[in-house]
């Protein structure tokens, strides 16, 4: 339920945003709710195009539960396609990724926060994961060497990542 989270939120604010009341009747879900959601997470909430359908897919899976137990009759999301944008994921330079490295910060917490960012940007691993690591996911193979066996969070897939550097 953790990845609904964010999506029920931005639903109950919405709600809020366009009736003014907590909560709407399951029917008052029709294609005009979902576009102007849509529209609303976009806008007010300034989420991008592939974050907005998150939240929309997230929504249809409700709305797929209410129908499967006759809560409602008509799909609001006949006829609503998703289609995702490619994004274009820019890379920091290894000359970028030293200056974070070497950035000296006065506050712990700020160099906490790089010392995540690099670990996430040598491992592969999103934030999600690093802050569900815990010991029982370091493995060490026959050689000594230490890895990572974890299940991604967002594509729930095993993944072994390379042997930990000493430092």
């Amino acid at each position: 339920m953790e990845k609904f989270d964010t999506s029920l939120s931005h639903l109950k604010e919405y709600i809020k945003y366009r009736s003014g009341s907590e909560d709407i009747l399951l029917s008052d879900v029709n294609s005009q709710f979902i576009g102007d959601f849509d529209f609303y997470l976009k806008t007010v909430r300034k989420c991008q195009h592939n974050s907005s359908l998150k939240h929309l897919k997230n929504l249809k899976k409700i709305i797929r539960i209410a129908l499967a137990n006759d809560w409602i009759k008509k799909d609001p999301f006949y006829g609503i396609q998703f289609k995702q944008e490619e994004t274009n994921v820019e890379f920091l330079s290894q000359e970028e990724l030293e200056t974070v490295i070497h950035k000296e910060f006065s506050l712990p917490r700020l160099a906490q926060v790089r010392d995540i960012f690099t670990f996430c940007c040598f491992t592969g691993l999103a934030f999600i994961d690093v802050q569900q690591l815990t010991p029982a996911h370091l493995i060490k193979d026959n050689n000594g060497a230490i890895w990572i066996r974890k299940n991604r969070q967002k594509i729930c897939v095993i993944f072994l990542f390379y042997p930990l550097l000493e430092n």
